[in-house]
């Protein structure tokens, strides 16, 4: 039929069966149909607030205004929309015109309550509250909003309480499956988390903010294949969701594609160019490719936008290590562990920054703390291990690689410095066990190389020294590694093994034992 109520109704269920573009397309052509009613606008506005797609949400909701310019759910549906905008004075305008329209009706109540949230007024959101309770005790909207206010105050106990009575009142609010699914994620409690989000979709099959937050708990609990699915969701869903985009981001750099945590996070970045966490992030993955220049575009842009946070400091502090400035480095960790004492990052380049300028000993104490609130990090016990044996404790150290080793094996840049830490403790022979292991992992770990070079030389062993050595310089003639000093001192050490070697054996012999390799240099 292509009559307007018949159009509206199909549109209507279309949308409950979760497929919104083709519902949007039926609410489209009801409007054509009867282009003085509201109703349809409402629909489509209604269905973009589930996408997340605040934006179009307010241009539908603007024009069923226009059209019922008295109707207070409009106003309120409305208000919420400038709200998510952080439009907070438009919102609360709206609200006090709804709430004089129909001054009984409780979820205007709720509306102001929510915006005293937003200003992180609990005292004002709860005056709000207690009114709308009054009114209506039995509906679950107040319930619910009670369950936010107490989230908002850190009660995890007494939201829950809220949410189950919302809940009780109308089982099918995907709001409030939302809100409990976040109550279970401060509990820790994974699995339940996961249960309300997916039942939020079961409501909202189109619902976007329920698949980034069933994705986050799959973050949080490693299962990237899991989360990536969840974040592609709620971006199909809302393309301009700089929320979803940001950990769809996460979730490619967690599973290795820089290039696709890039693009993601450039994304992000077009829907809010204020986002420090994003430039930050940038930052990083930029620095930990070499590309200084570009991480130092992206952090100069966060610095400005933030000038106290510790990330964006840290991370101009290990930019500053990389250009080979350590006393910068060093001031730029200190202020951000001053301003964040607890900030993983910041305890971490500062560690750096104090191993580059030759306090050790310090440098193991900051990793420590760092490892005090990232118990798990491998990462942090490598670096800790390696100041700690610097400072002329190995016996630590040793127990903290192996420790590394246990939770990670098979990596070999722990394998080698667990040689360097045996090295340092003159256990030459497990030494050189640990190092060929990680040349075994990685024969392309140059540093190992050379290090191994001089231990087989330390050991007397002068002939499989002169080929690590030759090996070496071989990757630098070949471009695999820069030729600087370290390359210097290996040509340095292989010409002298070689005249050494040549003073003790004859030429014929010799060139007979190492066939053409003194030909090379």
């Amino acid at each position: 039929s292509k009559s307007y109520p018949a159009m509206l109704t199909l549109g209507q269920v279309i949308a409950r069966w979760g497929k919104a573009d083709e519902a949007i397309g039926l609410l489209q052509r009801a409007s054509a149909l009867a282009p003085q009613s509201p109703e349809p606008y409402v629909e489509i506005g209604r269905l973009q607030t589930i996408r997340g797609d605040v934006e179009a949400a307010i241009g539908q909701y603007e024009q069923a205004r226009k059209l019922a310019p008295k109707d207070d759910h409009i106003l309120d549906a409305l208000g919420r929309l400038y709200a998510e905008q952080g439009a907070l004075d438009t919102a609360q305008e709206l609200f006090s015109q709804a709430r004089a329209i129909a001054p009984s009706n409780p979820e205007h109540l709720l509306s102001l309550a929510d915006i005293a949230l937003r200003r992180n007024d609990p005292a004002g959101a709860k005056s709000l509250l207690d009114q709308a309770l009054a009114m209506d005790a039995g509906f679950a909207a107040t319930h619910y909003t009670w369950g936010r206010y107490y989230l908002h105050l850190g009660q995890s106990e007494r939201a829950f309480q809220a949410f189950q009575e919302s809940t009780r009142l109308n089982p099918e609010s995907a709001a409030t499956c939302l809100g409990m699914g976040q109550v279970y994620e401060r509990l820790e409690r994974w699995d339940a988390a996961l249960t309300e989000y997916k039942k939020a979709l079961e409501l909202e099959p189109g619902n976007a903010l329920a698949n980034d937050m069933l994705g986050q708990v799959h973050l949080r609990r490693g299962k990237l294949d899991m989360a990536q699915a969840s974040f592609l969701n709620a971006v199909r869903l809302n393309p301009k969701f700089t929320q979803a985009l940001l950990h769809l981001g996460e979730a490619w750099e967690q599973l290795g594609k820089p290039e696709e945590a890039i693009q993601n996070y450039e994304k992000a970045l077009a829907q809010d160019p204020n986002l420090t966490l994003v430039y930050n992030r940038l930052g990083n993955l930029y620095l930990k490719r070499g590309q200084t220049d570009k991480a130092a575009a992206y952090l100069q842009k966060a610095l400005p936008l933030e000038p106290n946070n510790p990330q964006t400091l840290a991370n101009l502090g290990r930019m500053a290590l990389l250009h080979g400035n350590p006393s910068e480095a060093l001031e730029l960790a200190q202020k951000a562990v001053g301003l964040s004492p607890m900030h993983v990052f910041a305890q971490q380049v500062l560690g750096e920054a104090l191993d580059a300028a030759g306090r050790h000993a310090e440098a193991a104490e900051a990793y420590g703390r760092a490892l005090e609130k990232a118990p798990n990090d491998v990462d942090l016990m490598d670096a800790r291990a390696m100041a700690l044996s610097r400072s002329d404790q190995p016996g630590p150290a040793l127990t903290l690689i192996d420790e590394a080793i246990a939770r990670s094996p098979g990596t070999a840049r722990l394998e080698y410095h667990a040689g360097l830490i045996l090295a340092a403790q003159d256990n030459l022979p497990k030494a050189l066990e640990s190092m060929d292991e990680a040349l075994r992992l990685d024969p392309q770990l140059y540093a190992c190389l050379f290090d191994l070079a001089g231990l087989l030389e330390k050991v007397g062993k002068q002939q499989a020294a002169f080929a690590c050595y030759d090996e070496y310089l071989e990757a630098g003639d070949q471009g695999k590694l820069p030729k600087d000093a370290r390359y210097e001192l290996a040509l340095e050490r292989y010409r002298a093994l070689r005249e050494a070697i040549e003073a003790a054996r004859s030429g014929g012999g010799l060139k007979k034992l190492f066939g053409g390799l003194f030909g090379k240099k």
